[in-house]
């Protein structure tokens, strides 16, 4: 059941994040030629304007979906348990269509914490690691109390000169 709803919750935050980029405009053109009749040549152009401008705006949004960045979630409990405030960690692995991305520091990421078990607290990063091969890892500790038994829920945001990206994970505390 946790894998599942694990699963359920991944694919909610992709449909969110990829749908509006699949999402192309109807192309609308500005004359419109009836049997019969002569066509002006300006009237011609013009239509070819839109349907270059159309193709122009079509690669781009095409380009930008093949830029954009592919981010993996592993999760560790490390040395937590509930009642304490140990490190657990999150491994962030960051790929482009051209391979991994190992220029990555601290500051291109947010942690935010988004559900935790009740009478926990966010998430605090605690240390940053640059591991190599586009691999990152961040030990987390509990924000202002300890660790409570059960799932913490957060996202990642990754900003960076080439492409944004978001991911959503879970982090189980279990004594």
């Amino acid at each position: 059941m946790k894998t599942q709803n694990h699963a359920i919750l991944i694919l909610v935050c992709v449909l969110m994040i990829a749908s509006p980029a699949a999402i192309a405009n109807q192309i609308e053109m500005p004359f419109l030629f009836v049997d019969g009749t002569i066509a002006n040549a300006d009237d011609v152009n013009d239509n070819f304007s839109t349907l270059l401008s159309e193709s122009n705006d079509q690669d781009s949004r095409i380009t930008a979906m093949e830029n954009r960045l592919q981010l993996n979630i592993v999760t560790s409990q490390g040395l937590a348990n509930p009642g304490d405030a140990a490190n657990a960690f999150i491994v962030l692995s960051v790929y482009s269509s051209e391979g991994p991305v190992n220029d990555l520091a601290e500051s291109n990421f947010v942690v935010s914490t988004k559900i935790v078990p009740a009478g926990g607290s966010a998430m605090t990063v605690s240390n940053f690691y640059n591991l190599g091969a586009g691999n990152y890892r961040f030990s987390v500790v509990p924000g202002t109390n300890v660790w409570k038994d059960g799932r913490y829920l957060f996202t990642i945001n990754l900003y960076s000169t080439s492409a944004d990206a978001v991911v959503a994970g879970d982090l189980d505390i279990n004594p």
